[in-house]
């Protein structure tokens, strides 16, 4: 059980780099999508275009592969209860926003930062850390290259194929 591990891939989405935009031109880990409303619609709808894989879904078969392992039931509460106390701890950070927004101060970045966004990253990234204390339960690179596109600054928001969609949060600001 490598419990270091997986609270890195649980402290990510308290981190200013979660949703902090990639890294220049140069960045090649996905395909780069610059229109938020089609990331959404990605990350979140059922009818998607042609050659498009439901997100939900891509996460999902990752954690029912993971339900396989004996050793899943200690894994999920570990990460759920972790992720819980650290949502309490951060839970300022929702209220400075909620006055924010009352206050009509708010920004566009500031609403995508307390969108359903960053629900998703924190199920994509409790995915991660599930199989990383799980000791990389499941073979391939999927769920890690995920933790380094939200590292790079990265919203993971969907799959063209086998490639990777992802948004950049850069062009909120």
């Amino acid at each position: 059980m490598t419990t270091q591990s997986a609270v890195e891939a649980l402290e990510l989405p308290f981190t200013s780099v979660l949703f902090s935009g990639l890294p220049g031109a140069s960045w090649n880990k996905g395909i780069v999508i610059t229109d938020l409303e089609l990331a959404n619609r990605l990350a979140f709808d059922q009818n998607l275009p042609a050659g498009y894989r439901i997100w939900l879904d891509v996460i999902e078969n990752c954690r029912g592969m993971l339900r396989s392992n004996p050793r899943f039931d200690e894994a999920h509460e570990f990460v759920a209860d972790y992720l819980r106390d650290r949502q309490e701890k951060d839970s300022v950070k929702l209220l400075e926003y909620r006055k924010k927004k009352l206050r009509k101060t708010n920004t566009p970045l500031d609403d995508f930062l307390f969108s359903d966004a960053k629900d998703d990253a924190y199920f994509v990234l409790s995915t991660i850390a599930i199989n990383r204390f799980l000791d990389g339960y499941l073979d391939g690179p999927f769920l890690e290259d995920l933790f380094t596109i939200y590292q790079d600054g990265g919203w993971p928001c969907g799959m063209r194929s086998e490639q990777i969609v992802v948004f950049d949060p850069a062009l909120v600001k």
